[in-house]
């Protein structure tokens, strides 16, 4: 049990260091094309782990999900 919940804070620290950084970045970078799997950072998020978006984040992420 000790072990489960380390990991869980750590995921927590970790996913808060994401959106952190998403934070800081221009909303244009998320419809930006990328040379990647997802077409731009928006999918990516829209698709990944990242579907729990608040109204803290730009509108432009807001308006993937």
């Amino acid at each position: 049990m000790k072990d489960t919940l380390e990991l869980f804070r750590y995921h927590v620290w970790a996913n808060k260091r994401v959106f952190e950084h998403l934070r800081k970045l221009p909303d244009d970078l998320y419809r930006k094309p990328l040379n990647s799997v997802f077409p731009t950072i928006g999918d990516a998020l829209a698709k990944g782990r990242f579907r729990f978006v608040t109204d803290r984040f730009s509108p432009v992420l807001s308006s993937h999900f």
